[in-house]
């Protein structure tokens, strides 16, 4: 489960959590192909960091706190995605 990555296909997008690198998520994903992970993902602190949000706080709250704080609701509001 990566987050979005830089391949073009995200431009425009503005978020507080870092865009990944292609090569570095791929080799993530090889590897854990390898080791026979059923899921991975990526980055990783946002994995434990949502459960643990999540097991802390009230839906509502969380929800709050992701669109409000994290910004994770607006995202893509200044999505283009790749040109041609």
């Amino acid at each position: 489960m990566p987050y979005y990555i830089n391949t073009g296909m995200f431009d425009g997008v503005k978020s507080k959590i870092p865009i990944l690198e292609p090569e570095s998520a791929a080799l993530t994903i090889v590897k854990a192909i390898e080791r026979k992970k059923r899921m991975v993902t990526i980055p990783g602190y946002l994995y434990r960091f949502t459960r643990l949000g999540q097991g802390f706080m009230s839906i509502d709250i969380f929800d709050w706190f992701a669109g409000n704080v994290l910004g994770i609701y607006k995202t893509m509001e200044h999505f283009t995605g790749r040109k041609k």
